[in-house]
């Protein structure tokens, strides 16, 4: 039968029974406990079996070096645990498991040094659909910097390929432990804050250009660069940025534009209607969940609407039945 529910030492004996050990459920457990328990509790639950239980010990061991591998920045970074880690290693793992101990805390040192990144293989850009190289609408003097040019001296799909790029980077870093507990709500989920600041960020960004321009034509210009820009981000598939420009677009002080709308040729209306379709918050946002679904890795979703449903998750459910 399936597994409902249990005291976290009777999960955790779950997980290291040689007759229902499941890594995945193993997973499951080290990601989800602190909804139950704090991690001290859980180090309590692991010490105890570990000392009565010795035909376990093996496997302990196991799920104790997957713990840290995994989530040693959300339980062991700068905590009390870190310590007791250090003298369990010392102490109990080496004189039982031989030389056990050592081996964790030499992986322990290499987790500290690192940054609390997401380990991520780089997916290679498919040079048929983007050119590896950059472009511009025409040649320009750099020497004042790039913040003194237009957004329309630069091509749209360059734009498009550089704020993949970028977003690409900011998304592999993203921990799993950071979409737990509406962590990104409460300030302890620094990567996925990161993103939801680039989204405000480029979001004002969209909006500054557009406004800067006093003459209607020439915001219209740069409206439709926006445009094509959001397309290019589709065809890439990164649907944050593209709903990053959107966002901007239907916000109120570019909306109200009404000559500057007018301005705009139908054939760039018709593409912004089919985007906006795509990104249709009716039915729980139906069409891009259904996009997402159908579209072949890599791409980018947008990230907002994953917080969302976790929230109404967790809000909407008890943490013990």
């Amino acid at each position: 039968g399936s597994l409902l529910g249990g005291t976290l030492r009777q999960l955790v004996v779950v997980a290291v029974s040689s007759e229902e050990s499941d890594p995945e459920f193993v997973t499951d457990l080290l990601l989800t406990f602190p909804y139950h328990a704090p991690s001290d509790e859980m180090w309590r639950v692991f010490t105890s079996l570990y000392n009565e239980n010795a035909q376990a010990r093996s496997k302990l061991y196991v799920l104790l070096k997957q713990w840290l591998l995994n989530f040693f920045w959300r339980d062991f970074k700068g905590t009390p645990l870190l310590d007791e880690l250090t003298a369990f290693c010392r102490d109990v793992l080496n004189p039982t498991l031989s030389g056990s101990g050592d081996v964790l805390m030499r992986t322990v040192d290499e987790l500290a040094a690192q940054e609390a990144s997401f380990s991520a293989t780089a997916v290679p850009i498919d040079e048929t659909k983007v050119p590896l190289v950059k472009y511009l609408n025409k040649k320009l003097d750099m020497s004042a910097g790039v913040l003194a040019h237009s957004v329309l001296d630069f091509h749209a799909e360059e734009l498009a390929r550089q704020m993949t790029l970028v977003e690409f980077d900011l998304f592999r870093k993203v921990e799993p432990w950071e979409f737990m507990k509406q962590a990104w709500s409460k300030g302890d989920a620094p990567h996925i804050k990161v993103l939801i600041d680039r989204f405000n960020v480029v979001s004002t960004f969209v909006q500054s250009c557009i406004l800067r321009e006093t003459d209607k034509l020439n915001r219209a210009r740069v409206v439709r660069h926006f445009v094509s820009m959001a397309d290019e981000c589709r065809k890439l598939q990164n649907f944050n940025a593209m709903f990053e420009i959107m966002s901007s677009l239907a916000s109120a002080p570019v909306a109200r534009l009404k000559r500057t709308w007018a301005a705009l040729p139908q054939r760039i209306l018709a593409e912004l209607e089919k985007l906006n379709e795509l990104l249709s918050p009716h039915q729980n946002f139906a069409n891009l969940r259904n996009a997402l679904k159908t579209t072949n890795p890599p791409l980018l979703p947008y990230i907002g609407m994953f917080l969302s449903d976790l929230t109404f998750i967790e809000e909407g459910n008890p943490n013990f039945i």
